[in-house]
């Protein structure tokens, strides 16, 4: 198995530098590229924008593409000559320019002005989805997505919940139907990477896994790569799951709601604009939520209810007249159960458990469509259980503290080249003392040093080829230091009109962390060790071979095997 890890490693390796520094153009050799970012007014790009380019003599023959999150987009096999460039989005003023386009490769920067729209009524036809465009940028297995939107109309028992709503998803089983804790394809629970707008967080749930963290006032999207995952992403070996969170958009607003078993809050604004000018930002936009449980002030006058839980989440982002951005989040939660002062209880116990977590980002976009972004995280997850009567308590955390960056950049026809690092310390502490004595005093540190660097290529509309490198170093305080050297590759051939799809995607996936909960008793402790000593590694070696075709006038139903 290791020689055959090795060798397709070495091939991985040499198609990554084939592709990055050789990447043969299209059949046309004369085709040319039209690449931009679409920004606001006010330098923040506008994701989503629709552009479309036709040549001036046949305005029937109509290309067009979406802007990425940075705003950048790139039309390619055009034929030299002059065309109209067509930009819209929803909000803004449609911008239109006659272009050259060369030989080469034609830069543009295309700025919107804001528009306010006043209408009686809209009616939607059709809508490129972004189910699409993913399903036509991702070699491996398609990114699944909930939007908030969407979200919001799932039927559930208690309040929109985002873990809950990817149980209808492909590959996703829950572990029981009680619990919101989920596997993907055979994988455990501890083995899916979740994360809140890039921070990991240990365990997402309340009330025993019943429902998760996240509010829902507060996502933008949901996010789900059920294995096949590039080298990007690293310390798990079943699923990457992301919850992006809602910024806003600039304006106050206050957002109030009441369900079966908590209120919430949340504002949204922006800083004022002298303060935004002294911190050399062109537009800020924040949102913060609030939320807690009422039963126990509901109950007081009659009895001590002993439940109750809190939530408190943020995000900032700021953007600079350049489009690049800065970018905070936070969120702090707690569970408190308190059967010590309740009569006649046959477990009279103090128990709390909860996550804290802050993260922050800047990216920064270059020239031809480049970008390199540094960013930092804090995340803990801690429980305490304590038994008054006979002077025991059990006490429970993980932590990790990471630093690292990413740059992205195009550097030859029809390739995308990204790269990164990261550091890792990761800490975990277990204790259980009763009587004055000590029966359990667990704790160790692990660092873990990252790199990865991968390729994304595109040579013509049939074919999607993306492969990568991930090496782990992992070195504990007690046990023995592990390398992992984890080669990914994906490869996707499209059929028919682009609607239809079969993929392969193989590589090798670590972890070096583990839970030791009981994942059939909802009220387990969540106890977390570091691979060492105690507990080895995983190294899972992965292939995964699938179809996926669209279905629908616009492409609404995606069909998945």
């Amino acid at each position: 198995m290791e020689r055959m890890c090795a060798r397709f490693a070495t091939g991985t390796a040499i198609l990554l530098s084939l592709l990055a520094f050789t990447a043969p153009l299209p059949a046309s050799a004369q085709a040319s590229q039209l690449s931009g970012r679409v920004r606001s007014d006010d330098g923040r790009p506008v994701e989503g924008a629709l552009v479309e380019v036709n040549p001036v003599s046949d305005s029937t023959r109509v290309e067009y593409t979406l802007a990425d999150e940075l705003g950048f987009f790139a039309l390619r096999d055009l034929e030299p000559g002059t065309y109209v460039l067509r930009v819209t989005r929803i909000g803004f003023q449609e911008y239109r320019e006659q272009v050259s386009v060369e030989a080469d490769v034609t830069e543009v920067e295309v700025v919107m002005a804001a528009q306010a729209i006043v209408v009686g009524g809209i009616t939607v036809e059709a809508e490129r989805s972004r189910a699409k465009t993913r399903f036509e940028e991702s070699a491996g297995i398609t990114v699944q997505e909930i939007a908030a939107a969407d979200l919001k109309s799932i039927p559930v028992l208690i309040e929109a919940d985002p873990l809950r709503a990817i149980e209808v998803l492909p590959g996703v089983t829950t572990v029981s139907d009680f619990s919101g804790s989920f596997n993907v394809r055979g994988g455990s629970a501890d083995q899916n990477l979740i994360l809140l707008d890039g921070v990991p967080i240990f365990n997402p749930f309340h009330l025993g896994n019943i429902f998760s963290v996240f509010n829902a006032d507060m996502v933008d999207r949901v996010e789900l790569q059920s294995g096949g995952f590039p080298a990007e992403y690293g310390g798990r070996v079943s699923s990457v799951l992301t919850v992006a969170s809602d910024a806003g958009d600039g304006d106050f607003g206050v957002d109030a709601g009441v369900s079966l078993l908590a209120t919430r809050l949340a504002m949204n604004g922006a800083l004022p604009e002298s303060a935004s000018q002294t911190l050399g930002f062109t537009t800020t936009r924040w949102r913060a939520s609030a939320r807690r449980s009422y039963l126990d002030v509901l109950f007081k006058p009659w009895v001590d209810f002993p439940y109750h839980l809190t939530d408190l989440q943020g995000v900032f982002e700021g953007w600079t007249a350049g489009g690049s951005r800065l970018r905070f989040v936070g969120y702090s939660g707690r569970d408190i159960l308190d059967l010590s002062g309740v009569d006649d209880t046959p477990l009279p116990i103090r128990w709390w458990w909860g996550n804290d977590l802050f993260g922050g980002s800047w990216t920064q976009s270059m020239d031809g469509g480049a970008s390199m972004e540094v960013r930092a995280s804090f995340s803990r997850f801690g429980s305490d259980l304590s038994f008054p009567e006979v002077d025991t308590e059990f006490q429970t955390g993980v932590e990790e503290a990471t630093f690292g960056a990413d740059f992205e950049q195009r550097p030859a026809w029809a390739t995308r080249w990204k790269s990164g690092m990261a550091v890792k310390r990761v800490a975990y502490d277990n204790g259980l003392v009763g009587g004055g004595s000590t029966f359990l005093d667990q704790e160790g540190t692990g660092v873990e040093v990252a790199g990865y660097s991968q390729v994304h290529w595109d040579p013509n509309p049939d074919w999607l080829v993306e492969g990568g490198l991930r090496l782990d170093y992992w070195r504990p305080s007690a046990g023995e230091t592990a390398v992992t050297l984890s080669p990914r590759f994906a490869l996707r051939r499209f059929l028919g009109e682009r609607n239809a799809a079969v993929r392969l995607a193989v590589g090798r996936y670590s972890q070096f962390i583990h839970s030791t909960r009981d994942e059939e008793f909802p009220f387990g402790l969540d106890t977390w060790i570091l691979a060492g000593v105690e507990a080895p590694r995983v190294v899972s070696d992965q292939v995964q071979v699938g179809a996926e075709r669209f279905f629908g006038d616009a492409d609404q139903w995606l069909a998945t095997v």
